[in-house]
């Protein structure tokens, strides 16, 4: 059956929390980068907040503070389109079939589940290299690993960021164009 999402016009897919937990484990501090270098590379990139519960685990200054800054730009950025929406299994795999390939500057995702249902899809993924787990399924055939900084790192601006703009640009240049 044909799916809204069938015509593969979004180069990327990720899926993410509009959460503190989005910021501490789903990389959502990445976002401005992302969306710069989906600009610079032509992209299209579609994010989706699949929830927005608020975890007290991370209840600190410095989550509340980037997730605040995240939240008034959601629908800012320029190459991305945001969905804040629950969406059935059913939709997600039409999601990734619609998609390119699938994103994750996940940090702190023991094993994300989505990462090998990607592939299985058959979809490249492009992956923070310093992820936690679900690494052992990225190789030269499955997608790509870039770097991004930690979260102290990325707080505490203490990464360079053309290294990093590097990283994901080539990551996404050789999984997508």
């Amino acid at each position: 059956r044909k799916s809204k999402w069938d015509d593969k016009s979004y180069d990327f897919v990720y899926f993410t929390l509009l959460s503190r937990q989005g910021i501490h484990c789903k990389g959502l501090y990445m976002l401005p980068i992302i969306d710069r270098i989906a600009g610079e590379l032509g992209l299209k990139g579609l994010v989706i907040n699949y929830n927005d519960y608020q975890t007290k685990k991370h209840d600190d200054k410095l989550h509340n503070k980037e997730l605040k800054k995240i939240k008034k730009n959601w629908k800012k950025f320029p190459n991305l389109k945001m969905i804040s929406k629950s969406f059935s299994t059913d939709e997600v795999c039409s999601i990734m079939l619609g998609c390119k390939s699938v994103l994750f500057p996940n940090e702190a995702d023991a094993s994300p589940r989505i990462l090998a249902e990607a592939i299985v899809r058959g979809r490249p993924v492009i992956v923070n290299s310093s992820i936690y787990g679900g690494w052992k399924y990225v190789n030269d055939v499955t997608g790509r690993f870039f770097d991004v900084p930690s979260l102290k790192e990325y707080f505490n601006r203490n990464y360079d960021i053309k290294a990093t703009e590097d990283s994901l640009r080539s990551a996404m240049s050789e999984s997508l164009l």
